[in-house]
């Protein structure tokens, strides 16, 4: 469904994920919950298992989630940190 862009690194810490685009030279730091949402967005391959997965891990509604999942990628999308996997046939 999506992927970092080739100029950000990616590195986990304890309750932390670290972003690092190498062509800006911009550091973002991701809190556990929103570490966890960037995981299932580059692990499966639709929005729906994106949601079905935090989920599973936090209490909270499906709408809260689809919408805070929403607005996450949109800011991702924004930074130029996220795209979109191009399916092969």
């Amino acid at each position: 469904m999506f992927r970092l862009k080739k100029n950000i690194l990616l590195h986990r810490t304890k309750d932390r994920v670290l972003l690092f685009d190498s062509k800006k030279y911009l550091l973002f730091s991701l809190n556990s919950v929103a570490g966890d949402m960037l995981e299932a967005l580059l692990k499966h391959s639709s929005k729906e298992s994106v949601i079905l997965s935090i989920m599973k891990k936090y209490e909270a509604s499906n709408k809260t989630i689809e919408k805070d999942l929403n607005n996450f990628i949109d800011n991702l999308r924004k930074n130029g940190v996220l795209k979109e996997k191009i399916k092969k046939k």
